[in-house]
C-alpha cells in the first residue's frame, strides 16, 4: 500500500514537474529594470558594446528615464556607433543600425532633456552621413 501511495505521489509530482521547469528566468529578469540595468551597465563597463546593446534598449523601452543619473543614452549611443563602424557588421546590419539609431535619437531627446540639443544634432549627423539626406 505504501509503495502504490508513492508511486501516486511521485506521478502527481511528475505531471506538476514540467510546469515549474519551464518558468523561464530569463523572461522573468526581462520585467526587472534593475536587473536588465544592471546587465546593460556591466556589459558597457567591461567593453562588450554588442552584449550591451540588446540590454541597452531594453532599458530604454520598460524604465526610460528611471536610470538616466547613469546616462544610458549616451552609452547607448556609444553602442550603436560602435556597431555601426564595426567591420565583422555587414551592410544590411548598417542599414538596420541606422534606421534604429533614428528611433534612438528621438526617444533619447525626449527623455534625456538635458542632452536633447545632443541627441538631435547626432540625429541630423547620422541623416547626413549615413543616409546621404541634408536635414
Amino acid at each position: 500500500m505504501k509503495t502504490l501511495k508513492l508511486l501516486i505521489f511521485l506521478l502527481i509530482g511528475g505531471l506538476f514537474k514540467p510546469a515549474l521547469a519551464t518558468n523561464n528566468f530569463n523572461q522573468a529578469d526581462s520585467l526587472n529594470p534593475l536587473a536588465v540595468f544592471s546587465l546593460f551597465y556591466e556589459y558597457y563597463r567591461n567593453g562588450d558594446l554588442k552584449s550591451a546593446y540588446p540590454f541597452g534598449w531594453q532599458v530604454i523601452q520598460t524604465a526610460p528615464t528611471k536610470f538616466l543619473k547613469y546616462n544610458p543614452y549616451k552609452k547607448m549611443d556609444k553602442c550603436i556607433w560602435f556597431m555601426h563602424d564595426s567591420v565583422a557588421t555587414t551592410e544590411e546590419e548598417k542599414q538596420k543600425i541606422a534606421d534604429t539609431s533614428l528611433v534612438f535619437y528621438d526617444l533619447a531627446a525626449k527623455y534625456d532633456i538635458s542632452r536633447s540639443g545632443y541627441f538631435t544634432a547626432k540625429k541630423a549627423f547620422v541623416l547626413r552621413k549615413w543616409f546621404d539626406v541634408n536635414p
